[in-house]
């Protein structure tokens, strides 16, 4: 991704989930715009760009939230982390159905250590309230990732549609020379096999010619 994209891209984000997100607060959670980002580009784009896209935001977020500062921080980067290397690996992650999964996965281990947090600091948490924010928050994850998914790999493939047009053509011309090449180099080969077969049919003529038929025969 150009720098500029992932710059701008950055910014969006930023001021989505620190400044729209929690004011808005659809059905009383706050959706994961950075998750689904972060995984995204670490699946289309390099390592490097998903781990300063979740520093930064996962930075704000800690310093705009005042409490366990460094943990969101922390918990974007081994995503990123960990998702480029699974993408490294050879896994099809990149298809909707894993990246569904993915998304719900670490949603949910997103907000369970979040609620761990609130549980060993002494917090009432109603078994029906968590599981009722945990579905809503996958489900929100789920629909960000339907919409930002496709929005993100077009950022991340803009500059190298031309790239690989250009090296298919280029490609294309090498093999249309190498054929070419091929074709008149056989033609030079099968044009001069002729010509000596030729010159040796010549010469033995010309040797039956000159030579006198053999006179060892013996007379009856």
């Amino acid at each position: 991704m150009k720098p500029y994209k992932l710059t701008l891209l950055i910014i969006v984000v930023l001021m989505l989930q620190v400044g729209f997100l929690p004011g808005w607060q659809p059905l009383n959670v706050v959706p994961d715009l950075l998750l689904a980002v972060v995984i995204c580009l670490a699946l289309y784009t390099t390592a490097t760009e998903a781990l300063i896209c979740a520093m930064v935001v996962g930075l704000a977020l800690d310093i705009s939230s005042g409490a366990d500062f460094g943990l969101r921080l922390g918990f974007y980067t081994v995503v990123a982390i960990g998702v480029s290397l699974l993408n490294r690996a050879g896994l099809a992650l990149d298809s909707l159905p894993w990246r569904l999964a993915l998304a719900a996965l670490l949603t949910l281990m997103a907000n369970g250590v979040i609620l761990l947090g609130l549980y060993l600091h002494g917090a009432d948490l109603p078994g029906r309230v968590v599981a009722s924010r945990l579905s809503i928050s996958v489900v929100l994850e789920l629909i960000i990732m339907m919409i930002g998914g496709p929005i993100v790999r077009k950022l991340a493939s803009g500059g190298e549609g031309m790239l690989s047009m250009a090296s298919r053509g280029n490609n294309y011309m090498a093999q249309k020379k190498a054929t070419v090449f091929g074709v008149s180099a056989n033609g030079r080969g099968e044009s001069k096999g002729l010509k000596l077969s030729q010159e040796l049919a010549k010469a033995e003529a010309c040797t039956e010619a000159i030579l006198p038929p053999d006179a060892d025969a013996e007379a009856p």
